[in-house]
């Protein structure tokens, strides 16, 4: 029938040199002519640009198998045992195929890394980290069971509404926008992620990698905040100002104190809220991070002139994300915010990025929702004023 046809499956072994994935793309692109129905309106150019970003993201490094359906949503389907169930179809994109301003709306599942007692190299750590630490991750899934159980946020023992954006700078820097309630204008923490592995020494290597933190130019961020729904643009526009020389040099400022150090292993009482939740701990498919100097006192962003003493410990797994970020005042030890009960926030991963590589050397990223029940908290062209209002009042509203 028209949706099993519209269906493209590409192995995550595969790519575009099997024969059979080249097959599969074939039929893709002769859908608008075999189908000849509404429900399928993607254009040549844009099922080319689709077949190409299925065949690029078949390759090994991203470790998965990329599913796409146009207009047929809400419905999942199983992968095999071995691989990581996490499929979704749908997009409410104004193509209805999946597409929206190079955004592609594709299901993936997961291939864990695996890692070893003698694979605890910064290395391997470095590698999971490029592969995990991207993305769009949100909490909502929490935050509706907190309201079911009668939490609310700050003294009510609950957990707000927050969405992280990872944008790659390359392997080695992330662009991270942070923000409340479901809308991406809302940012309340934006951050350049460095992440950095030490050299060996004496035929010996660290057992862990090292991430610098820090905050951007004002010019900068108010450029960034500009195009807070357009992530892909956030690369062009952190270079473009970079190379404009027009900051004096300091595009960046490092925030003293507040490295992250990720390795495989969890500190026992540093990470002892794993406990309390359903997680595969062992080494072969997470990562967890401590800051080196255990606390730091910083200047607050959303108050100036304020300061703040913050902890944080991190936990990431392929398809989720844990942040147990706390601040307190440094005089009086007032919580300021974070979750009173040091539960952490837990993230689902809603997307992902991939890269497509074109004829002229030239690169494209795009977006990659892989769970579409949370797709609508990237922004209002992933959503319809309805649906935002419906999923709001789930959780008492923004």
């Amino acid at each position: 029938n028209r949706r099993s046809l519209a269906v493209l499956c590409v192995s995550h072994a595969g790519g575009i040199q099997h024969k059979r994935n080249r097959l599969l793309i074939l039929l893709l692109l002769s859908l608008p002519v075999l189908l000849k129905r509404e429900e399928f309106t993607m254009s040549p150019s844009r099922s080319v640009l689709v077949a190409l970003a299925l065949a690029s993201a078949s390759q090994p490094r991203f470790g998965s198998s990329f599913l796409w359906t146009p207009r047929v949503r809400g419905r999942h389907v199983r992968s095999k045992p071995a691989v990581a169930e996490h499929a979704a179809f749908g997009s409410r994109s104004r193509y209805g195929c999946g597409l929206d301003d190079n955004l592609l709306t594709m299901a993936a599942t997961k291939v864990p890394m695996n890692a070893g007692e003698g694979e605890k190299t910064s290395a391997v750590i470095a590698q999971r980290l490029a592969t995990y630490f991207q993305g769009d991750f949100d909490n909502y899934h929490q935050v509706v069971q907190d309201r079911k159980n009668g939490l609310l946020p700050k003294d009510g023992g609950g957990h707000e509404h927050i969405h992280c954006s990872l944008v790659p700078l390359g392997t080695k820097a992330r662009l991270a926008a942070f923000y409340f309630d479901g809308k991406p204008d809302k940012i309340f923490r934006f951050r350049y992620y460095e992440i950095v592995c030490e050299p060996e020494t004496s035929g010996t290597s660290a057992r862990h990698v090292d991430m610098n933190l820090y905050t951007l130019h004002p010019n900068l961020l108010r450029q960034l905040k500009e195009r807070s729904e357009e992530p892909s643009e956030w690369p062009r526009i952190f270079r473009d100002f970079k190379n404009a020389g027009d900051h004096d040099g300091q595009v960046l400022t490092l925030l003293s104190d507040c490295e992250i150090r990720w390795s495989v292993e969890t500190d026992p009482e540093q990470h002892a809220y794993l406990e309390g939740f359903d997680e595969d701990s062992s080494m072969s498919n997470c990562l967890h991070a401590v800051m080196v100097q255990g606390e730091a006192v910083v200047d607050s962003q959303m108050a100036p002139g304020k300061k703040i003493r913050i902890m944080d410990q991190l936990s990431l797994y392929p398809d989720s994300f844990y942040i147990n970020d706390r601040g307190f005042d440094p005089t009086t030890g007032e919580y300021i915010y974070g979750n009173q009960r040091e539960i952490p926030y837990r993230l689902d991963r809603v997307a992902n990025w991939i890269t497509i590589n074109d004829d002229d050397g030239e690169t494209t990223p795009c977006r990659c929702i892989v769970d579409q029940s949370l797709g609508w908290t990237m922004g209002n062209r992933m959503r319809t004023k309805d649906e935002y209002g419906e999923r709001s009042r789930d959780i008492g509203g923004p």
